[in-house]
């Protein structure tokens, strides 16, 4: 049984795209160019560990961050090899990406304030629509094969979560780099966003009997 009728999923989708869109104009420092940030393909479901993502190439990268606050989660990032490998090219010269340590270590830096801008903006633009407060503590890095991130996943959900889960696209210039997002939310951002429609449904009633009169 689906969680979200057809409005609501559009509208959930449409609050998660506007705050990515904010984080890709952040992301812009760390490539020198424009940096575009859209979801596709936005489901909400009960959790389960069955399917959680689609990534597969390993080692994957998982960026944790806790929301805390009036709604309670968690927010993965998870990057496969090919997407790290990508972004690093894209983002580090030569000299960095010839020295393993060094690219480790501020590869790691990176991803982590990646998450930081993305998950800010996207709680940001939660917390002022719903009017709740809420906000992403500090980031958590994972590395691990496809079980071992399923697993790291699956010790912070807590019985009765929902699951939110999309992919990403990052696009600069003609490079595309496409992770996945997901959240691990409590069913307070289920009844926000049914209120939210609801309170949208009654404004655009009462404008429309207005017209009328």
């Amino acid at each position: 049984m689906e969680v979200f009728n057809k409005i609501e999923q559009d509208i959930a989708t449409e609050i998660v795209n506007i705050g990515l869109a904010k984080a890709g104009d952040s992301l812009s420092f760390f490539t020198q160019e424009k940096v575009f940030i859209s979801g596709k393909d936005l489901k909400l479901e009960r959790i389960c560990d069955n399917e959680l993502f689609k990534k597969s190439l390993e080692p994957l990268t998982v960026l944790s961050t806790e929301i805390r606050g009036d709604m309670k989660g968690y927010c993965y990032l998870i990057f496969d090899k090919e997407d790290t490998e990508r972004l690093f090219k894209l983002s580090f010269p030569a000299s960095i990406l010839e020295n393993k340590e060094h690219l480790e270590e501020m590869g790691t830096g990176m991803l982590m304030e990646m998450d930081n801008i993305i998950t800010a903006a996207v709680v940001t633009q939660f917390s002022n629509l719903f009017q709740l407060d809420m906000h992403g503590y500090v980031p958590e890095f994972f590395k691990g094969t496809k079980k071992e991130t399923i697993d790291h996943i699956m010790n912070h959900a807590e019985a009765g979560s929902f699951l939110l889960h999309f992919s990403t696209s990052f696009s600069s210039g003609e490079r595309d780099i496409s992770p996945e997002f997901l959240w691990c939310l409590d069913e307070s951002f289920v009844n926000a966003i049914k209120s939210y429609t609801q309170k949208d449904k009654v404004v655009a009633k009462s404008v429309g009997n207005e017209k009328n009169l």
